[in-house]
């Protein structure tokens, strides 16, 4: 499937589909002796919409930003947004984005430029050292202008989620690759690949690895990712009342990767049931 096709798919509007034209995710087989790259590949296959299905009479719109995510065990999740300054140069990032053919990820983009730099200076996206830059000095905020800095950032991104491999919007593991490599540079995402892809402790490994080389006190964010995705969509925290079709994920070690992913189906006395795909192979 085309990014073109995802995003015709993403800006689907709910009114204009009917419901018998939905999958029942409940009715979705997916085996699980196969690699998790061909289990996607079996969903999607499957699904057509991965953005808008049902669950026997509800119609479930699934969106990047309008998240529920549940970590650790006591529900202390960090709960942030993006700034104003951020939202307010959206227009401008989803120009771009749409130039440079990355229109389904203008919340990935927003949530960078929140961890780069707030959306506050002349530099948003903290790109001025970066390949894309021609016109100013590549120095820490050498871009002065802060349309061509989205523009840079934007083809940056672009640069690499195409290096990572990231296959759509909901590929997330190459997407935290990709992501790591936007604040490291381009040595990390092969250095990464080489050791299986992105993890927090390799992340951390390279940026030790590369400290030391430099003769630098410290390399890049070692956090970044999750420091990034704390701001891609809405999060809740514990106190938060789940509603049928939130997404549900679990971040079982605080330590910003989802280990578990379900679909609410109900809310009872208390207790959440969800949809999930961890049972033989079936989605429950």
């Amino acid at each position: 499937m085309t990014a073109e096709e995802y995003r015709n798919y993403l800006e689907t509007d709910f009114d204009d589909v009917d419901l018998k034209e939905l999958k029942d995710i409940r009715k979705i087989r997916i085996d699980r002796n196969h690699t998790k790259e061909k289990r996607i590949a079996q969903y999607l296959r499957q699904v057509g919409n991965p953005y808008l299905v049902c669950i026997g009479n509800v119609k479930v719109k699934i969106r990047f930003g309008g998240f529920l995510c549940m970590t650790g065990g006591d529900n202390s999740s960090t709960v942030s947004s993006v700034s104003a300054e951020v939202e307010a140069y959206e227009p401008l990032i989803r120009q771009y984005a749409n130039q440079y053919g990355i229109g389904e990820y203008v919340e990935l983009i927003k949530a960078i430029m929140m961890q780069e730099s707030g959306g506050r200076g002349l530099d948003p996206m903290q790109c001025s050292e970066g390949s894309f830059n021609t016109k100013y000095p590549r120095q820490p905020n050498g871009i002065t202008d802060p349309e061509y800095s989205i523009s840079c950032g934007v083809q940056e991104i672009k640069s690499c989620l195409e290096r990572a491999g990231v296959k759509n919007p909901l590929d997330m593991e190459n997407i935290k690759l990709a992501l790591q490599s936007y604040n490291y540079g381009n040595g990390y995402l092969e250095w990464a690949k080489a050791r299986g892809g992105y993890t927090l402790a390799n992340a951390a490994e390279f940026s030790d690895m590369m400290a030391q080389r430099m003769g630098w006190s410290s390399y890049g964010d070692k956090q970044y990712v999750p420091h990034v995705l704390q701001y891609k969509g809405r999060f809740r925290d514990g106190s938060y009342t789940p509603a049928a079709g939130d997404i549900i994920f679990f971040d079982w070690g605080n330590n910003g990767t989802i280990d578990h992913v379900g679909i609410v189906e109900s809310v009872s006395g208390g207790t959440v049931n969800t949809i999930e795909g961890n049972r033989k192979s079936v989605i429950v």
